[in-house]
């Protein structure tokens, strides 16, 4: 074109311009409505024929340059004004590395959502209503509650508002109700506002996916700042192999500029690294927040569960908790129309609690009869219910890879050995080709199992097995078909994380699956898989109701023994004694006086957990609890037997007062007969407490060590201490299992949390001090309370 139709097109009011400008303008509000990244527009002034100075930093993007109409519209050189100032705008966004990450951030947050089949954030006028008086509340006083959309504006307004200090946010919620979506929109939101307007003064989003951390990785354990950093650093190299993002570069952001850390899924990094506990993780945040505290533009937002104990104490105040609720009804009903059928069925406030989010109403598809018959649903069931109508969507059921049929109890098989692979070796993320690789071992190892079951339990297996065995390994095997595990993998439950890598889409899908696997164990009596790791207690929880309608039997007792007899591993017996205890499963009578028959022969440890564990599901009195009278039968003379110390078959004094507490707390709940001696008290003298020590601490050569399994004891001391919270009744437990944690203080052979814990537990006028004074079936059980608040004092003037 010549000059002079270039200057007509581009003229003021041009219908063909104004249909571009129309159409630029609706797509603008289309990408604004879906929450898509935009282009930014920068309006470019020549206030006459000779402009006023260059100026790139208005608050409105105007852009002043000099020149005149004819030099700016027609630029007929590289250093006209036109052609200058676009170069400038090059440049400007050019020098910033930050942008190239944030556009792959994007395009990794998108791709994680359609993944998913997340991709709307679900607010009130998504569901078609205004303010919604049913609304359930927050779980936790102070948070800031509301659906996914009010969460991620708040949390929003709060890293733009700032303050005079770098602070911590949390979000949180239960489980399966968007936590993770809302951290990645979050990410998603400041990514979008820092490529509109990159610069010290905007937030740049640093996104750090949690569970996908493994203890496996080449870098050692990830519990420092630094060290998580290192992770970050390698994994976006993976993901983006041009980045070149050092701890240098990271420093600098930290110390002088806008920034905001994303760390999401602190709950599945907590659950998959054993021996890191939350202190931990507190006590590394504040450290953080001293090293950067002349940066009040830094903040760090923390997703985590609601159901753990203390989160409070990762935000900077009490308001910086914002909980993304579950759904209510009215929003249920609105947003699925398909539950309306069931949804006023459930009667059960704990499952419609579980049902009511999203991760759930997604997917729920009953089973014929389930409407009418509200009793028959259970957390597992539901789960499996869900997880049913996701297999079918995904194209996988009918024929496996030889031409064999595939039907849904052969991908929960497969996809439980998935689950497996992931939790015994603490895996946040795994390659396909080492899942196809484990897959194989594994199978072999169950084959190889069952072969021998068959030579040496013909009956057993002949009556039991023998038609399962054959499906349990066909659904094993569909791992090691790389296509067919590739399509299972990206078809079904997971994310990729990585080059050929994937993660499960949601805990909820991780923990159903290892429960059904751990179950597949105990019907088969294949133990020795419990030897590799030690489960926690939402495993046993799902597993007992996955058990449901089934017994342990005297048979399965006997091979438990033999197996721990054989492998001198005491998780194997560990595992199935916490299974019995933390669920109301139905274990024959026999079998109860076989186990609590060997209870001399166990190890401290094993005592400890059988006695305190038995002890409280005995207190609690489930009305489900087929085997309660079973149980309170054989756990009475046993009790006998260990609360006099003088008498007992070893010498344990913890288990002699926990079995004394126990033979009490029976005596005033269900009449039977009071201890026969005297309270055998158990005080922090050196002699009872170093004997303690070897229980809680690694002994070597005479001397305490705190190594990772002393860790990881301790740190499971932890949480049933925590629960005495939500359920009173496990005081006894959790009383003697707070002796050893201060015994181990005392000794100087204690993990960092119980710095934090500790205080908090004995503290004068706390929380857990009422629930034990409240306890008033065992008055005794104050007594050992106050020796060990007196002991937490001692230590502390010591230290003073």
């Amino acid at each position: 074109l010549g000059r002079n139709e270039i200057i007509a097109t581009i003229r003021w009011k041009n219908p063909w311009l104004q249909v571009l400008d129309n159409k630029f303008v609706r797509a603008r509000q289309q990408s604004q409505e879906l929450d898509l990244p935009m282009p930014m527009v920068h309006d470019i002034f020549a206030k006459s024929d000779l402009s006023v100075p260059l100026s790139m930093e208005s608050g409105r993007r105007e852009i002043y340059i000099r020149g005149t109409h004819k030099s700016i519209k027609i630029p007929d050189q590289a250093t006209s004004p036109m052609v200058g100032i676009v170069a400038d705008f090059v440049k400007r966004y050019a020098a910033d590395d930050a942008l190239a990450l944030t556009d792959r951030s994007l395009s990794r947050l998108a791709q994680v959502n359609r993944m998913t089949g997340t991709i709307k954030l679900i607010a009130n006028d998504l569901c078609g209503i205004g303010m919604d008086r049913d609304q359930p509340l927050s779980s936790i006083a102070t948070a800031n509650g509301g659906t996914q959309a009010e969460v991620v504006e708040r949390v929003i307004e709060a890293i733009q508002h700032g303050g005079g200090r770098p602070k911590q946010l949390v979000v949180t919620g239960a489980a399966g109700v968007g936590k993770s979506f809302v951290m990645r929109m979050i990410a998603w939101r400041l990514a979008q506002r820092y490529l509109a307007n990159p610069g010290p003064e905007t937030p740049l989003p640093l996104f750090i996916p949690l569970q996908q951390i493994s203890v496996t990785d080449s870098h050692g354990p990830a519990y420092s700042w630094t060290l998580l950093w290192r992770w970050w650093s390698e994994w976006i190299k993976r993901l983006y192999p041009q980045s070149d993002f050092d701890q240098a570069w990271l420093e600098e952001r930290f110390n002088n500029r806008a920034t905001t850390v994303i760390l999401g899924g602190l709950d599945d990094f907590l659950l998959n690294i054993s021996n890191i506990g939350l202190a931990t993780v507190i006590a590394m945040l504040r450290e953080v927040m001293e090293r950067y505290a002349h940066n009040p533009r830094l903040t760090i937002v923390i997703g985590i569960r609601s159901g753990f104990h203390g989160i409070e104490r990762l935000a900077s105040d009490p308001g910086d908790i914002y909980e993304v609720l579950r759904l209510s009804i009215t929003q249920a009903r609105r947003l699925y129309p398909e539950c309306e059928a069931w949804i006023s069925s459930v009667r059960d406030k704990e499952l419609l609690e579980m049902m009511l989010t999203p991760i759930v109403l997604s997917n729920y598809q009953p089973e014929q009869g389930h409407a009418q018959q509200p009793e028959a649903m259970t957390h597992t069931s539901v789960m499996k219910q869900a997880m049913r109508a996701i297999l079918a969507r995904s194209g996988l059921l009918g024929r496996g890879p030889m031409g064999e049929a595939v039907e849904f109890d052969h991908l929960i098989h497969a996809l439980g050995l998935v689950a497996w692979l992931f939790f015994y070796r603490s895996r946040g993320e795994i390659g396909l080709d080492r899942l196809r690789r484990e897959g194989a071992l594994f199978r072999a190892k169950w084959e190889d199992f069952f072969h021998q079951l068959k030579q040496n339990e013909p009956d057993y297996y002949e009556d039991v097995l023998s038609e399962e065995a054959g499906e349990i390994l066909s659904g094993f095997r569909l791992l090691e078909d790389a296509d067919f595990c590739q399509r299972l993998v990206q078809g079904s439950l997971f994310v990729p994380t990585g080059l050929n890598k994937s993660r499960f889409a949601h805990r909820s899908w991780q923990e159903f699956l290892l429960a059904h696997y751990f179950i597949l164990c105990i019907r088969t009596h294949h133990f020795e898989q419990f030897g590799e790791a030690a489960f926690h207690s939402r495993i046993y929880r799902l597993a007992g109701e996955s058990f449901q309608g089934r017994v342990i039997s005297e048979q399965c007792i006997q091979a438990l023994l033999a197996t721990k007899n054989q492998r001198h591993n005491t998780f194997i017996t560990g595992n199935v004694i916490a299974f019995l205890t933390w669920t109301h499963s139905t274990i024959d009578a026999r079998a109860i006086r076989l186990l609590l028959d060997h209870l001399p022969r166990f190890e401290g440890l094993s005592r400890l957990v059988l006695i305190g564990g038995l002890g409280y599901r005995v207190l609690a009195a489930h009305p489900d609890d087929l085997s309660l009278g079973d149980l309170k039968r054989a756990l009475a003379p046993r009790l006998r037997d260990f609360s006099n110390p003088e008498q007992a078959l070893v010498d344990d004094r913890v288990l002699s007062s926990l079995s004394w507490c126990y033979q009490k707390a029976f005596a005033a709940t269900f009449a039977t007969a009071e201890p026969g001696t005297a309270w055998p008290e158990i005080n922090f003298d050196d002699k009872q407490t170093r004997q303690a020590l070897s229980l809680i601490c690694t002994m070597h050569e005479g001397e305490v060590v705190v190594d990772e399994r002393s860790r990881t004891l301790q740190l499971a001391f932890l949480t049933p201490i925590l629960e005495v919270y939500k359920q009173p009744l496990l005081a006894i437990r959790a009383v003697h299992y707070l002796y050893y944690l201060v015994v181990a203080r005392k000794h100087e052979a204690h993990i960092v949390e119980l710095n934090q814990e500790l205080p908090r537990l004995l503290g004068s006028g706390s929380s857990f001090e009422k629930v034990i004074e409240a306890f008033t079936l065992t008055p005794e059980l104050l007594i050992l309370y106050r020796s060990c608040q007196a002991m937490q004092r001692q230590l502390d003037a010591a230290v003073l």
